[in-house]
């Protein structure tokens, strides 16, 4: 989904002053960015949650500049992004406009070990490169937002065109135009299967995996991730 007009008025602000850049650091992006002081009441009327069931969160592109793109993302009850990176992004930001929750990933050679999980309080900023791994979303029984700020020092449509997604459920990584939803189509991005993780990740985020699959009604994988959470070893023998 894309909205470009209807944008609030300190959003225009902010795209005016970055728009002053011929090129941006997370220094600079850091160091202004907060002083807009963004609540989610500023964006409500932008918010997406009611997405369809097959997208794992709500994605809204709200803006595109010739180097940065600003999305918003609603996050419903149990709404979660896969395990990405931001491919070519140079620089960028993610505000918490609502109570979020984190995961933070080391990916050594191709395995993925979590180094970190969290609850991101609202107003809190955090600057993102293209190698940051992680995952975010929503595990209490609220909605919640944040604004997703993505950009390259090289003019490109979409700086982030190169997002790797890391499919612990299926053992591959997956190459997308930025989105990061769990359970994505088969047919698009190149698929290598050969990825590895240890037990504490892996049962940690198949938990998190579980609404989504059951949501959809995909009784199989479902079915293979319940019965992985009650005995790893199924997943590491295959």
């Amino acid at each position: 989904m894309e909205i470009f007009n209807k944008l609030p008025e300190k959003l225009s602000a902010l795209i005016s002053e970055m728009e002053q850049y011929e090129t941006l650091a997370n220094e600079e992006l850091i160091r202004f960015l907060p002083t807009y002081q963004f609540k989610a009441e500023n964006f409500w009327h932008l918010a997406d949650f009611d997405h369809s069931p097959k997208y794992s969160y709500g994605r809204t592109k709200i803006y595109q500049g010739g180097n940065f793109a600003i999305f918003l993302m609603s996050w419903s009850p149990n709404d979660f992004t896969a395990i990405h990176n931001h491919g070519q992004s140079d620089w960028g930001a993610v505000c918490i406009l609502g109570e979020v929750n984190h995961r933070l990933y080391q990916l050594e050679n191709q395995s993925i070990l979590l180094a970190d999980k969290a609850i991101i309080p609202a107003g809190t900023v955090v600057p993102v490169t293209g190698n940051l791994v992680h995952a975010m979303g929503n595990l209490s029984k609220q909605s919640s937002l944040s604004l997703h700020i993505y950009g390259s020092n090289q003019t490109m449509e979409k700086p982030d065109i190169t997002t790797r997604i890391y499919e612990l459920e299926k053992k591959r990584v997956r190459i997308t135009s930025g989105e990061a939803f769990i359970g994505g189509d088969e047919s698009y991005g190149e698929p290598s299967n050969d990825l590895s993780t240890n037990v504490e990740t892996l049962i940690d985020y198949l938990k998190i995996l579980l609404p989504f699959y059951e949501k959809n009604g995909n009784r199989t994988i479902t079915s293979y991730i319940k019965s992985v959470i009650q005995d790893p070893s199924l997943y590491f023998a295959q």
